[in-house]
């Protein structure tokens, strides 16, 4: 759309030139149609750079949020408190607790690790890996 308008300001620009020279235009109107043609290719232009900065804004946060899901570790270590809590979050919803048993914190879900660890072991069960006679 706006290199549209920005084609159409130009070729505008071409014609109130030409008119101007074969005496069609009074100088009066030329300068008239002359500062409105230049306002319109300005406005667009501005127009232009503004959607240029902000489609650099966006792929910089692209990038960079691109490289925080890659690097989970580095984001981690770099993250301030309210990063690592958002992050903690993302990965265990349900929240993680201490157990007194390993003494790390591991997921409160028992569901869902009972379900990774069905799941694991079907994938164990169903996987045929070797000579089928042992050897």
């Amino acid at each position: 759309m706006l290199t549209n308008r920005q084609t159409a300001a130009k070729t505008l620009n071409q014609k109130i030139l030409l008119q101007k020279v074969n005496g069609e235009l009074s100088p009066e109107d030329f300068a008239i149609l002359k500062e409105n043609v230049t306002q319109e290719k300005a406005e667009v232009e501005a127009q232009l750079n503004v959607l240029d900065a902000e489609s650099s804004t966006v792929q910089a946060l692209i990038g960079e949020t691109q490289n925080n899901i890659v690097n989970l570790y580095k984001a981690w270590q770099n993250g301030d408190t309210a990063n690592r809590r958002e992050l903690a979050f993302g990965l265990y919803p349900e929240g993680l607790g201490y157990s007194p048993e390993t003494k790390f914190f591991e997921p409160h879900n028992t569901l869902l690790m009972n379900s990774v660890h069905q799941m694991f072991a079907s994938f164990e069960a169903e996987s045929n890996f070797g000579v089928p006679d042992g050897i």
